[in-house]
């Protein structure tokens, strides 16, 4: 469960050396979370964890501290973010640091089991357990040997003075700080689409002109990003987070909501160390559209081209479980592309390759919609963008996933009930 912090919101990376194109079809049932117990808002905890580490003559580390998450249920799909304090930090020796570390967070929950993650992370942390009425039980595990407990409650709340449904507009400024001191400052227009529903509330920010950097802040492109919201109101307070659920931006907010205007700021621990405010009106006041919200489960199958990078491998061929979640508000989505059961491919030295398996490649998923379909910017390796087209109708949806290097994948699904968050590696 170690992580490394400060880093830099930066080109998404598959778990494999090549880019990937994809065409896919994701047949399903979109559950709405109303239907059961949602654990949409912010929860707050303690956790312990320990590891024995071989390479430091089998020395055990500890670390106990405090939880905060802010959690969004879709069906049985979760998103959201999580803060650790005194969280191990490996740097290559066996003397860890301990500091606070925060990461998006996905997962599931039928209405009773729970199952977390953290997107994309080579240790595979996994947290299982239970959920009901305002707590959460858990046992820790990873893929290094670490165990571990955790407990939360939902935060405590004062009534919502306010209803922030509706729709807000306005502008924002942030700037982000990278590892090496240097710092990015951005701004342009915010939209907010929120549905409230007691003190908790929920759903999507579409921000302008946010960069895609390195890690030394060297801006590499310009994307126009949707994002998942969730949080709760306490009077004229809404306090919640940010999150692009497939990891690779997120940050907390806290906002006061006065009438038709709502002015925030972004402070607090994130990955990119972003802070910044941003000022709001709102539009409408009525409740945005998600018809098509929700989680989607199905299968898929996968070519790739591996001919560029192996002599002995011109395709690799696999398949399994796919599974999407989906946060709607009116034209703007924010979503998850989870894909099960993966494979890639190492070098073996000698100009070929070894096909291994994968973690679950969890990918973003967010656009704009016109009529029942959806268009995305990916951001893939080096820099490269991907197209990414949805079809929604009913119980199907249908996309495509593209970009230069020509690789190709089919993806057909039947309705199915996911229980897992993602999968180790083997």
């Amino acid at each position: 469960m170690g992580q490394d912090q400060g880093r830099a919101r930066r080109s998404h990376e598959r778990a494999r050396a090549a880019a990937v194109a994809v065409l896919s079809t994701l047949i399903g049932v979109a559950v709405p979370a109303t239907a059961q117990t949602t654990l949409t808002g912010n929860w707050s905890g303690n956790y312990s964890y320990s590891i024995q580490v071989g390479a430091c003559q089998n020395k055990t580390f500890t670390s106990n501290g405090s939880v905060t998450f802010t959690l969004l249920q879709v069906g049985h799909a979760i998103q959201g973010r999580a803060d650790f304090s005194d969280f191990l930090i490996f740097s290559g020796n066996c003397s860890p640091a301990k500091g606070e570390v925060t990461s998006v967070i996905v997962g599931t929950f039928d209405g009773a089991n729970l199952a977390l993650a953290f997107p994309n992370d080579s240790s595979i942390t996994q947290f299982s357990g239970h959920a009901s009425g305002d707590s959460i039980s858990a046992q820790i595990s990873d893929a290094i040997g670490g165990t571990g407990s955790l407990t939360a409650s939902r935060a405590p709340a004062n009534p919502a003075s306010v209803d922030a449904t509706g729709t807000w507009s306005g502008n924002y400024n942030f700037t982000d700080r990278c590892a090496n001191g240097h710092t990015l400052s951005y701004s342009g227009a915010v939209t907010l689409g929120l549905t409230q529903s007691g003190s908790q509330a929920a759903g999507v920010a579409s921000l302008a002109n946010v960069p895609l950097y390195d890690q030394n802040c060297n801006k590499i492109a310009t994307l126009n990003m949707t994002m998942s919201v969730a949080g709760a109101v306490s009077g004229g307070t809404f306090s919640g987070g940010v999150v692009d659920p497939s990891g690779s931006f997120e940050f907390p907010i806290t906002a006061t909501i006065d009438s038709g205007a709502m002015s925030g700021m972004v402070s607090g621990s994130n990955q990119t160390s972003t802070t910044g405010s941003f000022t709001l009106t709102r539009a409408t006041t009525q409740r945005p559209a998600a018809d098509f919200a929700g989680s989607y489960e199905g299968t898929y199958s996968e070519t790739d081209n591996e001919a560029p990078f192996c002599n002995n491998i011109g395709s690799l061929k696999f398949s399994g479980p796919a599974s999407v979640s989906i946060v709607q508000a009116g034209n703007s989505l924010s979503g998850v592309l989870i894909l099960q059961d993966e494979l890639t491919v190492t070098s073996n030295g000698f100009g070929g390759c070894l096909v291994i398996d994968a973690p679950d490649a969890v990918l973003p998923l967010y656009g704009t919609l016109s009529g029942n379909t959806m268009t995305a910017t990916v951001p893939l390796s080096s820099g490269i963008a991907a197209s990414f087209t949805v079809t929604f109708d009913s119980t199907t949806i249908r996309g495509s996933l593209t970009d230069a290097f020509g690789d190709l994948a089919t993806f057909t699904a039947t309705p199915g009930p996911r229980h897992r968050a993602v999968r180790p590696s083997s």
